[in-house]
């Protein structure tokens, strides 16, 4: 099997970790995710045997609107629930999800994975704090 034609893909490939190699660190080396809109799941595909690995059946997200969060966790934006969710890389069920008022389109984290910013379709950005979940700061659409 061949993965779809992807809207949003993400390619994890990074060094190991230094000690000794997690699951997840192993994971993250060998795999690629895609997003295909509305219509279907994130989806982890092994880069050497093309094989689905996992699919993270409660999302569906648009270009843009998938992202690594820190070294074990993605977030993604779903446009029709109004929600972001957040997975680690090892479950197939989201962890925590943030509920919004408004759809979100993109999504962005820091490096380190400390902070993580979504951007609405309506033009407004807001950025949270991983580690509490606080809503850290807001700026509306065409802020000036």
């Amino acid at each position: 099997a061949h993965p779809p034609q992807a809207v949003a893909c993400l390619s994890l490939s990074k060094p190991p970790p230094s000690g000794a190699m997690s699951a997840v660190a192993h994971f993250l080396d060998e795999v690629v995710l895609t997003a295909s809109s509305a219509d279907g799941p994130v989806q982890a595909w092994d880069l050497r045997t093309g094989m689905q690995l996992k699919a993270y059946k409660t999302t569906a997200c648009g270009r843009g609107g998938l992202c690594q969060l820190g070294d074990d966790y993605l977030v993604s934006a779903q446009v029709s629930k109004n929600a972001l969710d957040v997975w680690g890389l090892d479950k197939e069920q989201a962890l925590h999800k943030f509920f919004v008022g408004e759809p979100m389109g993109v999504v962005a984290a820091s490096p380190d994975g400390f902070f993580f910013a979504a951007g609405s379709l309506s033009g407004a950005v807001y950025i949270w704090e991983v580690p509490t979940g606080r809503l850290v700061r807001t700026w509306p659409a065409h802020f000036k």
